[in-house]
């Protein structure tokens, strides 16, 4: 009898490493997701990331560019918490002392996990793109693996190179201001990622601090904290190293947080 050979997953090899420095002490590994062109709706490879048809040149690009932005935010989420736990103030201030295993987790699986026959679409099956200000929408009962990325969308959202620049702060601008973060949110909707675990328990910067406070115990899990979190976290170490642009907003908070190492 023939042992079985694992089929690696659908992510190509690390392109480039490069030192972060700012005493973490590791290396970012940025890595190039690998996607398929379906040209129908069915889902032939569990591995990868499907974009239908309906995606032009262009909207496939951006989807693409944005996803792979996702995964190195995710992943420097993790060497975060990985490096600092609940000593960070950044973990502190998002998700207050508690165990750091599960936002770890999170991260994780949208870096490292099986891509679960997850497919991007373009079209506008279920007429929601007409709806106001929707960029976009998780296809939920409709098909559970599938989200579709409006018109909206390919206007309105930077990429993560912009983050701290144009005004942008972490506490006063919103989320989905990046490709990165907006897709991190929808890769948690579909279960694959998500495995209906990671929930929305708060709806802006102000829910998911008094979250912190209030009900520690769900903020590893709610889907705005992980982003907040990731674009502080990459904000301050990354683009303006010590510094990042948290903003104002927070001031008067009481979090009892601890210096940042």
């Amino acid at each position: 009898m023939k042992a079985s050979r694992l089929t690696p997953k659908c992510l190509a090899l690390p392109r480039s490493s490069s030192s972060l420095g700012g005493g973490l002490g590791y290396d970012m590994i940025w890595r190039d997701m690998k996607f398929i062109l379906y040209s129908d709706d069915k889902v032939v490879d569990t591995r990868c990331l499907g974009i239908l048809r309906s995606c032009n040149a262009t909207q496939r690009l951006q989807i693409e560019t944005g996803l792979n932005e996702s995964i190195a935010l995710a992943a420097h989420a993790k060497a975060h918490i990985l490096r600092w736990g609940n000593e960070s103030a950044i973990y502190r201030k998002y998700f207050g002392h508690s165990p750091s295993i599960e936002a770890i987790g999170a991260y994780d699986i949208v870096v490292n996990g099986d891509r679960g026959g997850v497919l991007f679409r373009c079209d506008n099956p279920d007429g929601n793109c007409q709806l106001n200000g929707w960029g976009g929408h998780w296809r939920g009962e409709n098909a559970t693996d599938e989200t579709v990325i409006c018109d909206l969308s390919y206007t309105l959202r930077r990429s993560l190179s912009t983050l701290c620049s144009m005004g942008y702060t972490v506490s006063g601008s919103k989320t989905n201001t990046f490709w990165a973060a907006d897709l991190l949110h929808r890769l948690y909707h579909m279960p694959a990622f998500g495995q209906g675990r990671v929930e929305h328990f708060a709806d802006d910067y102000d829910g998911v601090r008094k979250l912190t406070i209030g009900n520690r115990s769900v903020s590893t899990r709610d889907s705005n904290t992980l982003q907040y979190f990731a674009l502080e976290a990459y904000a301050f170490d990354l683009v303006v190293p010590g510094v990042g642009c948290s903003g104002d907003h927070d001031e008067g908070h009481d979090d009892n947080e601890l210096p940042y190492p």
